[in-house]
């Protein structure tokens, strides 16, 4: 009797041991950073990378940063396309690296009721790391004379999703 406790309990360690497992995997790498734009703010707490094909040019693969004050982890693993991802973002912003002469980044703040969309030099990205399935780095974006926002984030993020379709 002693024993089959003992293998029950084993048996619910390791089940809770793979949610946890399972749970971690859609959470968010860590980020600190903050977000500007005509007088609103929003810090980045969380990030995520993701990659998908391009809309814009066949066969190109795009390598995505989401940076978020609210941890969307969960909503983005549950995306069935890359487009998605961007629609998720309420207070935060997403950068595109294409491997391009610029980065694609859009913004949204207030529930997405704020928006703005922008590219910026590669070299406002200054990389620790730069791997397919790991970026690192900090982004500084002003794009404050151009009517833009001023976005200034480090983050050291791993793969959370490929997607296989755009949208």
């Amino acid at each position: 009797m002693g024993f089959k406790l003992l293998e029950q309990k084993f048996i619910a360690a390791a089940l809770l041991s793979c949610g946890a497992i399972a749970s971690v995997a859609s959470a968010a790498d860590a980020a600190n950073g903050k977000l500007d734009f005509k007088g609103r703010s929003a810090t980045f707490r969380h990030a995520w990378l993701v990659t998908g094909p391009s809309d814009l040019e066949p066969g190109k693969t795009v390598r995505r940063i989401v940076l978020s004050s609210a941890d969307i982890g969960a909503t983005l693993q549950a995306c069935k396309t890359f487009s998605c991802t961007d629609g998720e973002v309420m207070d935060g912003a997403t950068i595109d690296f294409t491997g391009g002469p610029r980065l694609n980044y859009w913004i949204a703040m207030n529930g997405q009721k704020i928006q703005y969309s922008g590219t910026a030099k590669p070299a406002t990205f200054t990389a620790r790391t730069d791997d397919p399935k790991h970026l690192a780095g900090r982004i500084a974006i002003d794009d404050v004379a151009a009517g833009g926002p001023k976005l200034d984030a480090e983050f050291d993020v791993t793969l959370l999703k490929e997607f296989r379709s755009a949208r």
